[in-house]
């Protein structure tokens, strides 16, 4: 830091300037007075950061006392309001500038430290105030496209995990890795808080060099972040791809995932901007619009924008949650067939042999899963009667190895304990109000136990299975104790389909002629000249305003309106009826007087 304090002697300056300097961090920051009468020269001071604080207010005072006698009285005030400004300055300057580019180019440590047990929260990102800017454009980079990058870089890969928020951590995609999986993917980070908030940073991205090949997915809407949020990613993975088809309301108010299909212009931006500034390949995962064709134009614009491979979810934007239903293959089929470039599948895939139906129907060239791989993490490798205990203990070995949140930890026991959660549900109880990973292991020991001891006390025989399929149907009296997909109700996902239309707004229906309705006497009133309506008891069938004006000509009284004329010689206030009225002249009655006084504090009166 540079400070510029005034001195005996010094000319005139006149300007305050604070400035970054982006090389090392430091930042510089320089006061001149305005005031030649004080006779002081500028002397500059540097200090670092951690420093600065002692300069300002230790240095800066004492050039004050040294300046003179004369110097100081009139110079008392101007050191400690500028001294102040330049806290205010260097406060700006160090908690409020983006980080540097030493910053950006530390490498992402491979397993996360930090067990502090705030999250950044996804759903509630803050946006930038301005868009980022792009980085300078760089000349076009050489790497490998299309099917070339499909098989060198990501080897073919048939099996493939789903990205998945907080649930495709480091340690489940290595177990998954240990049972088939071909390719997988990082959780969905949001590039708005992976830009700014380091510790998000670190609890959801760590990778290690068994973890290949590997593809990270980002999603936002501003191509400064996306970009800057790829740069900092594009070492430690093989690809980066765009989120497109996240269906949730958190995407709505975020403005990315599936919500982007709307604008199309926009998507173009996206994967252009990440295509020429990422030096790795870009890829997009998307849902199925209302149509075929116009999904099929879709998949086209985001590969001629710079995509290299494209997965399809055969689902579209409303089907979720009770509402699921069926993938529709034939729109990855139609969008396969449209394509020049790999093509991955999303959507029926619980049992190993839906892997191979769909791409036997669709003629991708991958399959993706995401709720099969959640509930049997070995569906790859084709083994069905796998207990749940054994995945539980592989998986918190893994845990131990690669440290994550306890929040994925408890995520992934309920979804592998979800069948005999219902048989037991006090350790139910307590697995949902566990903290740690290590009261979550204690609970899973316990279940397991259990488990163990339910699976040894019944007899099963595996060969009365029929051919699993979520397609041609699920299998029939599987015990609890192995892992096994949650399937829907398809008949109830209709019916709630159903409900959910009828429920609807529907045309409101003109409403039929009504009976006539008992006829009620009403009161008929007379208009006055004016048009307002008249006293009912007036007998000049006048309203109140036009029966004072009468009075003034015409001198006759009106009872109904309890209005008298004034006496001989005095005229009747325009918009007083006080003195009106019948009794002797203390009440106010045609006998009373209105004296000067009176009649002048009275508005619109007068005497003669």
């Amino acid at each position: 830091m540079n400070v510029v304090f005034p001195t005996p002697g010094s000319p005139t300056s006149g300007t305050f300037h604070s400035e970054r300097i982006s090389a090392g961090g430091t930042r510089r920051l320089s006061i001149a007075s305005n005031r030649n009468s004080l006779g002081m020269h500028p002397v500059e001071i540097s200090c670092s950061k951690k420093a600065c604080w002692r300069q300002l207010f230790f240095h800066l005072p004492s050039r004050c006392l040294l300046a003179g006698p004369k110097a100081c009285d009139r110079a008392l005030l101007l050191p400690i309001l500028l001294g102040l400004r330049c806290v205010i300055r260097v406060i700006e300057e160090i908690y409020r500038v983006a980080p540097s580019p030493r910053m950006a180019e530390q490498p992402v440590p491979d397993i996360p430290g930090s067990k502090r047990a705030h999250v950044a929260e996804e759903e509630d990102p803050v946006e930038p105030s301005e868009p980022v800017p792009l980085p300078v454009q760089m000349p076009a980079l050489s790497k490998l496209a299309g099917y070339e990058f499909y098989r060198t870089t990501l080897r073919s890969p048939k099996f493939v995990v789903a990205p998945m928020v907080e649930q495709s951590e480091l340690a489940w995609r290595m177990l998954s890795r240990r049972y088939g999986a071909e390719l997988c993917y990082t959780p969905m980070l949001n590039s708005t808080v992976y830009v700014r908030d380091s510790t998000y940073r670190k609890q959801h991205f760590s990778t290690c060099p068994e973890d290949r090949p590997l593809i990270a997915q980002i999603c936002g809407h501003d191509p400064g972040l996306l970009v800057k949020t790829a740069l900092m990613l594009q070492d430690h993975c093989d690809a980066i791809d765009l989120n497109l088809g996240c269906p949730q309301n958190i995407a709505k108010r975020g403005h990315y995932g599936a919500f982007l299909s709307d604008d199309w212009p926009l998507v173009s931006q996206l994967v252009r901007a990440l295509h020429e500034h990422v030096s790795v390949p870009i890829t997009c995962k998307i849902r199925m619009l209302d149509t075929v064709e116009r999904t099929v134009q879709y998949a086209q614009m985001i590969r001629d924008s710079g995509c290299q491979m494209l997965t399809i979810h055969g689902r579209n934007l409303k089907q979720k949650g009770a509402l699921t239903g069926i993938a529709n293959w034939k729109v990855i089929s139609a969008v396969k067939q449209a394509l020049d470039i790999p093509v991955l599948a999303n959507g029926n895939i619980l049992y190993h042999e839906d892997v191979h139906h769909c791409m036997r129907e669709t003629g991708v060239d991958g399959v993706m899963t995401a709720e099969g791989n959640l509930s049997n993490p070995a569906l790859f490798a084709g083994e069905h009667l796998l207990p749940i205990w054994q995945m539980v203990e592989e998986y918190l070995e893994l845990v131990e190895k690669y440290p994550c949140p306890p929040a994925f930890v408890k995520a992934h026991l309920f979804r592998l304990f979800h069948p005999s959660l219902t048989k037991h549900s006090d350790l139910r109880d307590k697995l949902a109000h566990a903290l740690t990973v290590e009261d979550l292991a204690a609970i899973a020991r316990d279940l397991n136990a259990r488990l163990r001891a339910d699976a040894s006390s019944t007899t099963f025989t595996p060969t009365s299975l029929v051919a699993p399929s979520h397609v041609v149907g699920p299998r029939s009296d599987i015990p609890h104790w192995f892992c096994q997909p949650k399937l829907h109700d398809l008949q109830k996902d209709e019916m709630l389909s159903q409900r959910k239309t009828e429920a609807q707004p529907q045309p409101v229906p003109a409403p039929a002629a009504d009976p006539p309705a008992k006829r009620v006497k009403v009161r008929a009133w007379d208009n006055c000249e004016c048009g307002s309506p008249c006293g009912s008891k007036c007998e000049f069938k006048l309203c109140r305003q036009c029966c004072r004006t009468r009075i003034q000509s015409t001198r006759a009284p009106c009872p109904s309106h309890k209005l008298w004329p004034p006496r001989e010689g005095q005229t009747r206030p325009a918009s007083q009826p006080h003195f009106a009225g019948p009794g002797p002249a203390s009440e106010g009655g045609p006998d009373a007087t209105v004296t000067p006084m009176q009649a002048d504090e009275l508005p619109g009166a007068t005497v003669s």
